[in-house]
Parts: structure tokens; sequence; C-alpha cells
């Protein structure tokens, strides 16, 4: 038996490798074996067609618009703020005005975006983020810069003012964050567009290989130049797109660098152990006080000695072992060289990379400081200045109350001086003349006629008793007024830190008789509705000033106005776990625009006030966890002050006496 040879029937075909390879096709069915190898790679082109361009569809109707959507969207924004800008620097709020108009520009193009079909879930949930920092940016910004354009330069708006800039450059950041995130997107869809039409042409070079010359002009001319002009025309389209890409690359690398927040990519490196800087704009430079070449390359530890025992580098940590993005507030950092406070963002990249965008606000913080220290000062100013006006409400007392104990006791020595003591001195006189013939005397015209003379002298000397008894009781009443008036201002003086359990009832009694003088004075009636019974735990002191103020408030806003019956109300009583202390009056009344500023420190109407009165008021219920609010009608209207606390304070500073 011999071993079988080639068979000189079967066909020899080329392998990929250009080698020789025996296939056990017959020559009879060799064609359809090229036929069915023919269809296979038409059907395998046409569905890689297909697949291409369905791609590129998806990338032209969702990709391109929401670039363009994005691209309008934060140019809307840029100009919404510059209008802004302009019209803080012009005062005119009608530029203000005209940036509502830019924020709905922009609004409605974010809300475009986020109802576009295909939209992936993240995307969707970060445009929405980007809409709820936007109408909480707008909303606060045409509030405070409204002011600044009304020329309001407080403390409170500077620091409005500052934390709006930083809303400013959060919104800038997650618009470019955005744009990355569709241009990358987009940037995938392309990558996968090229790969199928790598594939399509392979296989048009397996169908060259495989297909005789007039097989193959009849496909080339069929299906590969159609093809070949859509592979062309989609590769003018992705090159539009990688330059669209890198245009976009570079807004984004210019917004950053320009950006007054400091951004700083950091790579961990697990040889050193800590985190390296690879990139870090111009900002980080500035406020690190050093050159970007001093930063790029070096590990924290060798630029910041003390950072590993900071807030910032244990959140580094964590977002780069979670992956989670991170915000953390003030934190301080401190050594020989350098030292400031910082309000940190972090997250992490897909290369591994942590991203920290931060401000520095040490110069906030130093405003803080010294804010709450002029709000300490002003406090204590507060303090005094109740103190001021209740014992100038004293001194008004006792000071009327002695001219009143002056006319009283000058009365009576007069009508002492003018008792009948003539007409017993007469009597005396006869029975001491007649005391050896009393009996004759008795007898005689002038003894008859004695007891008629005792009892008419009785009679008015009794008269004059009763009326010197009761100027007497006036006397004494009017020294128990002053004493009850000197003792409230020592029992508040010695316990105006302390908070103790006292009654409603008794706090308004007191303000009233502080300022009796001053009302009874003016012709002013007062109505005390005071519900009984309610006990209250707090600093006594600071009720009280804020109710003498408010009472004296009343009574010049009521001489101020004129009016023919002069009624002030003093309501107080229980709502749930608060006590209301109200204050009315049918005085002058408050004008509508000045209800928002009364409490404000320096406000004023009177010519001779000083506008500190009602805003260290306000102070001092804002420390008894109340507030005080004022209402009006209207001018002439009469109005009402309302002091509000709880019944039971807890103040942590304040000792606390029963």
């Amino acid at each position: 038996m011999t071993a079988s040879g080639p068979d000189p029937e079967q066909p020899y075909l080329e392998s990929e490798s250009g080698l020789s390879t025996r296939l056990p096709v017959r020559r009879e069915t060799a064609p359809f074996v090229v036929a069915g190898i023919l269809l296979l790679a038409v059907a395998a082109t046409y569905y890689l067609g297909q697949l291409s361009r369905k791609e590129l569809v998806r990338l032209s109707s969702v990709a391109g618009p929401l670039t363009t959507k994005q691209k309008d969207a934060h140019a809307a924004l840029s100009r919404q703020i510059r209008l802004y800008e302009d019209g803080v620097v012009t005062e005119e709020v009608e530029l203000i005005a005209e940036g509502r108009e830019e924020y709905l520009v922009c609004q409605k193009h974010l809300k475009e975006i986020h109802d576009a079909d295909r939209l992936e879930e993240k995307k969707r949930e970060q445009v929405v983020e980007i809409l709820r920092a936007h109408q909480v940016f707008t909303a606060r910004a045409e509030e405070i810069y409204t002011r600044m354009a009304n020329g309001d330069d407080s403390p409170e708006v500077n620091l409005a003012s500052l934390d709006l800039a930083a809303a400013q450059r959060d919104l800038h950041l997650r618009f470019a964050r955005l744009d990355q995130a569709i241009a990358l997107h987009m940037r995938d869809g392309l990558a996968d567009v090229t790969l199928l039409e790598r594939r399509t042409i392979i296989i048009e070079i397996i169908v060259i290989l495989v297909a005789g010359g007039g097989v193959f002009l009849f496909l080339r001319s069929v299906v590969a130049k159609p093809l070949q002009r859509l592979v062309e025309e989609r590769t003018e389209q992705l090159h539009a797109h990688e330059l669209e890409l890198v245009e976009s690359e570079n807004r984004f690398r210019q917004l950053v660098e320009h950006m007054s927040s400091g951004v700083s990519v950091l790579e961990f490196s697990e040889e050193k152990d800590d985190f390296i800087f690879r990139e870090a704009n111009r900002a980080v430079a500035t406020i690190e006080q050093l050159g970007r070449q001093e930063l790029i390359g070096h590990t924290m530890s060798d630029l910041f000695p003390n950072i590993r025992r900071t807030k910032l580098y244990r959140a580094l940590q964590e977002v780069h072992k979670t992956g989670e993005g991170f915000e953390l507030e003030a934190h301080h950092y401190r050594d020989k060289r350098i030292a400031g406070w910082r309000h940190s963002f972090l997250y992490k990249l897909h290369t591994g990379e942590v991203v920290v965008v931060y401000d520095d606000i040490t110069e906030k913080k130093e405003m803080d400081r010294k804010l709450e220290e002029m709000n300490r000062n002003l406090q204590q100013a507060s303090l005094h200045a109740g103190m001021a006006e209740i014992a100038s409400g004293v001194l008004h007392n006792v000071g009327n109350t002695l001219n009143s104990v002056n006319v009283l006791s000058q009365t009576t020595l007069k009508r002492v001086h003018e008792m009948p003591l003539t007409g017993l001195k007469n009597i005396a006189t006869l029975l001491t003349d007649n005391a050896n013939d009393l009996p004759t005397f008795i007898a005689g015209e002038q003894g008859t006629a004695l007891p008629e003379y005792l009892a008419t002298l009785y009679e008015m000397m009794a008269d004059e008793r009763a009326r010197l008894e009761s100027e007497l009781e006036d006397l004494q009443g009017q020294v128990d007024h002053m004493g009850a008036v000197v003792q409230s201002q020592q029992t508040y003086a010695r316990q105006m830190a302390v908070e103790q359990e006292v009654s409603m009832g008794m706090l308004v009694e007191d303000a009233l008789r502080l300022s009796h003088s001053s009302l009874m004075r003016h012709d002013i009636k007062v109505d005390a509705q005071v519900e009984p019974g309610v006990e209250v735990v707090v600093q006594a002191h600071k009720v009280l000033q804020i109710l003498v103020n408010l009472i004296q408030n009343a009574k010049d806003a009521m001489n101020k106005a004129e009016v023919e019956m002069k009624e002030l109300s003093v309501i107080a009583n229980r709502d749930g776990k608060d006590v209301v202390i109200s204050v009315v009056d049918n005085g002058a009344g408050i004008a509508p625009e000045n209800l928002g500023k009364i409490f404000t420190h320096g406000f004023t109407t009177r010519e001779s006030g000083h506008g500190f009165g009602l805003h260290s008021c306000a102070l001092s219920a804002k420390q008894l966890d109340g507030q005080l609010t004022a209402d009006s009608k209207g001018i002439g209207k009469g109005a009402c002050f309302t002091l509000r606390f709880p019944m039971h304070a807890e103040s942590e500073d304040s000792p606390k006496q029963k």
C-alpha cells in the first residue's frame, strides 16, 4: 500500500500568509465557495457600514447639537455676569435687570440639553446640578448686585459679593466640566466610527484578495466606491470634530489658567507615599507664593512640611481611595513660610489623578473676625445704651417724685403753721389765771361759753388732722414709688447677665413704672393687657431694656404725630412655647419703604436720633433666641413692635437664677 500523494484534481489556494495551502475543495465547488466568501464579505461590509452610519447619525443628532447648546448656555451666563458687573460699576440697576434675560436664555439651553434624547443619565444629573446652581446664584446675585448698584457698601454686602464671586467661578467650572464631558463623549464616538471604518477597509482588502478582477471591479463600483466616499465624508467630519475638540480643550485650559481659584492636579506616588503636583494654574503659584517650576514634579510634603496633619491631606487620601468628590470648607494651613485659610473642592479623574480647586479665603476669615469683634462691641454698646436709657427713665421718675414730695411737704408744713393753736393758748391762759376759783369762773359768762368753744375747736382740728393724714399718705406713696423705681433698677442691674424665672406681668409692670413719669408728662393713656400666670426664664434686664426703648419710641412717635388722644397699648401673652409682647401706638407710623431697614444700624427718621436704639433692641432680641419685628399700615397710622422669645431660654454663657 503506497502513501497517497496530492490529488491533481484538487486546487491550491493561497493563504493570507502567502503560503500555498491545499483546501479540500473540488473544482466544481470552488466558484460557490468564492461566491459564499464574497457574499459574507459584502454582508459584513454592509453591516459595518450601517453601524458606522448609525453612530455618525447619533453623534450628529446628539453630540453636535449638545455642544452647540452648551456653548450658547455658557455664553449667556458670561453675558449675564458681565451685565451684573457693568450694573454695579456704572450704578445702573437697569443693566442688572437685563441680566435676567440672559439668565432665561441660559436656563432654556440647559433645559434643552437636559431633555435631549439618548443623553446619558450621569450627564443629565450634571445638567440638573448646573440648573439649580445657576438659579440659586441668579436669585442671590440680583439681590446683592442691586444693593451694590444702589450704593450699599455694608460689610454684609461685601461678604455676599465675595460669595457670589466664588459662585461665578463654580458655575464656570461646572460648564467647563460639562463641555469636557460632551467633547469626550463625541471623541469616543468618533473613535468608534474610525474603528468601524478600519474594519470595513480590512474586509474590502479580503474581498480584493479573494475575488477575481471582474468581481472585484463590480464590487468596487457597486459597494466600495460609495463606501469610500462615505469614509472620506466621515473622515472630514472626524477631522472637524477633532479640531472642535482641540479648540474646546484649549478653551478649557485657558479658562482654568485664568481662573482666580487655584486648580492643581495631583498624582499619588506609591514609591514616595505622597501626592505629586502634575499641573497647577497661575492662581496656585500666586496663592502659595511659589513659582510654577517649584510646584510641578514635587511632592506636597516637600513644599508644605505640615500638610500631612491637615484636613486637606486626609480628604485627598479619601478621594483618591473612594473616587467620590468632596467639598472641604474653611480649613487652615501654617508653616514657617506661609499660612492661610482655604476652601477646597476635590474630585478624582478617570486617570486616577486628583483635582483640587480651591480659594484663598484668608481675607474673608479676617473680615469675619473683625465683623464678629464689631458685633461684640456693638452688643456691649447696646447694653450700655440700654442701661443709659433705663437710668434716664429712673432719673426722670426719681426727679418727678422728688418734686411731688417737695410740694407735699411744703403744703403740709404750711397747714401745720396754720393750725388753730392760738385758741388753745387763750383757753389755757384763762384756766391758769382762774385756777384758784375755777367753779366761779366756769359758772360765769366766759366759763359757760367754754364747752361750745372747745367743741368747735375740736371739730376744726379734727378736720385739719384728716387733711394732714391724707397729704402724708400721698407723701408716703410718692416716697414708696421712688423707692420701687430705684429698687427695680438695682435689681435688674445686679442680674443683667443672669437668666431668672420671672413673671411676664412683672416685666411689663416694671417697664411701665420706669417710663411712668415720661408718659404722664406727655398725657399718654396706657392700656396694659397681660395674660396672667405666665412665668418665663430669661435675662430680664434685656427684656426690660427692649420694652423701655420701645415705649420711649412710641412716646416720641405720638408726640411727632401730634395726635389729639395719645394711646399706648402693651399686650403680652403666651403663644405655644413663646412669649409675645406687643407695644402698639397711634403715632406717626412707618413708611412701607422703611419697614425693611428700621432695625438697621444708623437708620433714623428723627432729626435728633442716632439710629442705634432699635438696632440694639434687635440685637438683644437675637441674644434671647428671639426676634423683634415692626408693622405699620403707613404714615400717620401708628405702629406695632412685637418682641417674641422662648419662655424658657437656654443660653450656654449665662448663669441661671431662680
